[in-house]
């Protein structure tokens, strides 16, 4: 038998906080016996939402560590750091660097979470600032997009370090034999982009280890077959973020075609398997939680407008990414890189 995987979860981040994510929690334990989860936020708010049905080994899996203060998404991150430290985003994190958990999730204030967590876990050896990644659908499957928002200007080596890291992860996790690589660019050509872009290109070219493919623009960007595509967290970001509004826009005109046709009304009901599949593949729902890529620790990040289902995979992945032992096994596989010494 395995042994159990122990997650630190922010209770209070989120748009929605203890409504969705207990919920989340209780759904999650559930389905991995294993599973250990350490509960931070109010608990009096969060027992609400803790039914009394709820089966009673679920409980004793289940750790609620009271914190009268939350962060909230207006509030400035060095703010958080210097006045909020008994918060629950910050105290679960704090579990995670104490080693109370092995892997921290949390909805709430990205640049709280990252300030943290750079305030008190380390870098993997060699690796100048983490990246989020995230896996997003595409055509062809998933690819992994970084960074998604934790470093809004990047130099060659930022970028070449994403690489690196992500091609591993990959492999490790994803099992992916030998993963493609492209940089996001307003070009494909050589001669386009920033200085940045194209120095980070030559050191991808330079590296031997790695399956890098050239540039990628913006309209390939869910169409390509390429399993890692490389960029600043602030075109990431805004990438990310513009897919899933064309997925919702796509999803919902489809549903006003359909409810207004009679014709097309009667044959969806023929393809109802097919159509929901559709829907599950494009929601960003099925593809929540990013991690952190590049700390040496397990964090991830919720989106915060997620519903149940969305941060119960974010605890999932970082189920997975912890069982996987992601963390202790990308370490000798950096040790071949000059930047590791």
């Amino acid at each position: 038998m395995s042994a159990p995987t122990r997650i630190a979860v922010d209770a209070m981040g989120g748009d929605y906080g203890p409504q969705i994510i207990v919920p989340a929690v209780l759904d999650s334990l559930l389905k991995d016996s294993q599973l250990r989860i350490l509960l931070f936020g109010d608990k009096q708010n969060i027992e609400k939402f803790l039914p009394e049905s709820t089966v009673r080994c679920l409980y004793e899996r289940l750790d609620i560590i009271n914190c009268m203060c939350a962060v909230e998404s207006s509030d400035n991150p060095i703010d958080v750091i210097r006045n909020k430290q008994d918060s629950s985003l910050c105290q679960s994190i704090m579990a995670l660097s104490q080693g109370d958990a092995d892997a921290c999730v949390s909805a709430g204030s990205t640049g709280a979470l990252l300030m943290q967590s750079m305030r008190l876990i380390e870098t993997l050896p060699g690796v100048k600032r983490p990246a989020i990644c995230a896996s997003v659908p595409t055509y062809h499957g998933n690819v992994s997009l970084l960074d998604l928002g934790a470093n809004l200007k990047c130099d060659a080596n930022n970028f070449h370090q994403f690489g690196v890291l992500a091609s591993m992860k990959c492999n490790l996790v994803d099992g992916i034999e030998n993963p493609s690589i492209k940089l996001l660019n307003i070009g494909e050509e050589a001669n386009k982009g920033t200085k940045e872009l194209k120095a980070a290109a030559e050191l991808f070219n330079e590296d031997k280890n790695l399956n890098y493919q050239g540039f990628i623009e913006g309209n390939n960007l869910l169409t390509d077959p390429v399993d890692v595509i490389i960029c600043d967290g602030f075109t990431g970001n805004v990438a990310l973020k513009t897919a899933e509004g064309v997925a919702r826009l796509a999803m919902g005109i489809g549903a006003d075609i359909v409810r207004e046709n009679l014709s097309l009304r009667l044959l969806s009901k023929l393809f109802t398997k097919s159509l929901s599949e559709i829907k599950s593949r494009l929601s960003p729902t099925q593809h929540n939680g990013a991690i952190f890529l590049g700390l040496n620790r397990i964090v991830v990040k919720s989106h915060g407008s997620a519903r149940k289902g969305g941060f119960e995979n974010a605890i999932g992945k970082a189920n997975l990414y912890a069982k996987r032992n992601i963390i202790n096994l990308l370490q000798p596989k950096l040790a071949k890189y000059s930047w590791m010494r």
